[in-house]
């Protein structure tokens, strides 16, 4: 390296140029054959994709100090066919975030005991296209066999999964400016299936409600279900129990009346009620079967589970509806049929003083 110049058949020939071209474009070679083998498999390779190119990286260094090399970034920028100098925006970029999109995104669930994403045995999702596997690499290359057998078997550790480790290599390769660019990206291509979902439902909700106060919310929603029953874009909607017709007809009525209304809950072991006011934004008073005072008062646990314990609750809850200053109420049964405990606890309440 130390002689640069020297005569060949007359003429004056630079050998330090002559190399440093030959280098630059074998570099260029390795970089394309890094970032192909790269962009032909799923984003798992990501870390083996961060120890190549900090290879070339290493070696590119190494030499620039002997050799009239082109910086690494302008190589880079050429082979990853960036649209603008010093910013990956090229096919590494896109490779990443096709794969978080499309592939990570869908294909992927959270392990809670690992803390990582792993691929289940059933894909969600066809995976992206993806660059063909390249053919015919030079054994001495960075991604030619003697190199990829000595790498490979240190990056199959991190293959079948996503990580902390494969986010950590993410960021050593994109510039600072990409990761708000790919965030946005995500989360955009994550949220349109719910938007596009939901949006002709809130559209019909929005079209169908009068303007109203903070404080008549409820009540509004509650008297324009009608409206919004009759023009649903899917008669899925409706199958939900929670959204039964006669549940609805009978809030709108107790909304209408605008007075608190005692609403009933009940499982198998338990009974629960409570006093709402009537914008529906307090509750007044509430009372169940698994406050410890009651439990202890019934006896052996289970006990809650029967008339007699739906009564206990239903003039609790009166006693302290009235303490509350609530005389009259509405009833609102959750679409639970008026018979057993419902009934046993309304009867408790009305002999208790409560009004409805």
């Amino acid at each position: 390296m130390q002689q640069r110049h020297f005569t060949l058949l007359g003429r004056p020939v630079d050998i330090n140029k002559l190399i440093s071209s030959h280098v630059n474009g074998y570099l260029k070679k390795n970089i394309e054959y890094v970032i192909g083998r790269f962009c032909a498999a799923d984003l798992t390779y990501v870390v083996n994709f961060r120890y190549l190119l900090e290879n070339v990286r290493t070696t590119h260094a190494l030499m620039k100090d002997h050799l009239i090399l082109d910086s690494f970034e302008d190589m880079f920028n050429e082979v990853n066919e960036c649209s603008s100098v010093g910013q990956f925006r090229g096919r590494v970029f896109n490779h990443i975030a096709t794969e978080l999109t499309i592939d990570i995104a869908k294909n992927f669930s959270f392990n809670t005991s690992t803390e990582r994403f792993v691929r289940p045995a059933v894909a969600y999702a066809e995976p992206p296209k993806r660059e063909s596997a390249l053919r015919g690499v030079k054994q001495h290359f960075w991604y030619g066999n003697g190199f990829r057998q000595a790498y490979e078997a240190l990056g199959a550790q991190y293959r079948g999964y996503f990580g902390l480790e494969h986010i950590e290599a993410l960021l050593d390769i994109l510039k600072p400016a990409d990761v708000p660019d790919l965030c946005v990206q995500l989360t955009t291509e994550i949220s349109r299936p719910v938007i596009d979902t939901l949006e002709p439902y809130i559209a019909v909700v929005t079209d169908v409600l009068p303007p109203m106060p903070p404080n008549d919310r409820q009540k509004g929603t509650l008297v324009g279900f009608p409206r919004i029953q009759g023009r649903l874009v899917s008669e899925k909607v409706t199958t939900f129990s929670a959204l039964r017709p006669e549940l609805f007809q009978t809030r709108i009525r107790i909304a209408q009346q605008g007075v608190a209304h005692l609403t009933v809950n009940r499982t198998n072991l338990h009974i629960y009620a409570s006093v709402i006011s009537g914008c529906g934004t307090k509750v007044l008073a509430s009372a169940s079967t698994a406050e410890a005072e009651v439990r202890t008062a019934l006896g052996a646990a289970g006990k809650g589970g029967n008339a007699a314990a739906a009564a206990v609750i239903g003039k609790r809850i009166a006693e302290k509806a009235k303490a509350a200053g609530v005389e009259k109420v509405a009833f609102d049964r959750a679409g639970f049929a008026y018979h057993g405990r419902v009934k046993a606890l309304a009867e408790a309440a009305r002999e208790a003083g409560l009004q409805f």
